[in-house]
């Protein structure tokens, strides 16, 4: 009965999410005339991040909901900043995690047969993923408020991150 009210929870959370992620990215068929304001679509994909890195505990569905949020159209810089503030993080620790994990030839992910090369590997492109991606979104953000030292802040650890994984925050 417990195993079943865990499914029963993880399938309502995912439903939320989709209810969320729908009203913050609404089908290409839904008339303009009907489509939520950005500060709406902006909110719900700002939920749905928060529901997937708090109570699911997904970095990789946080990052989604966040970076759709930061990268909408038509909402106001400081709200784009909000979730740049959010989301940037996300990505620096979860590469300095993988990192840590090829270091020690740890893998969550995967379990390869002889335990070494593979799963570093693996460890060592999800640390440049989440390295690039926070790089473009770092430079998108600098387009879209041009004035913020807060993005200059984030891609100068991203970039320290990128050459040296220990030092990024420091």
């Amino acid at each position: 009965l417990t195993s079943k009210h865990k499914n029963l929870h993880s399938d309502l959370i995912s439903e939320v999410l989709q209810l969320y992620h729908s009203v913050g990215v609404p089908s290409p068929e839904v008339n303009e005339k009907r489509l939520p304001p950005p500060k709406i679509r902006f909110e719900s994909l700002m939920r749905a991040g928060t529901i997937a890195k708090d109570i699911l505990h997904d970095v990789n569905k946080a990052i989604f909901y966040y970076n759709l949020a930061t990268r909408l159209d038509g909402i106001e810089e400081r709200l784009r900043l909000m979730s740049f503030e959010i989301i940037i993080p996300i990505f620096l620790s979860s590469a300095a995690t993988t990192s840590q994990r090829a270091s020690a030839g740890i893998s969550s992910a995967e379990i390869s047969f002889d335990g070494s090369l593979g799963s570093q590997a693996s460890q060592i492109s999800k640390q440049q993923y989440y390295l690039q991606q926070a790089m473009e979104l770092c430079n998108f953000v600098s387009v879209q408020c041009p004035d913020s030292f807060l993005v200059d802040e984030f891609k100068g650890a991203t970039l320290r991150q990128m050459k040296q994984p220990i030092l990024a925050f420091e």
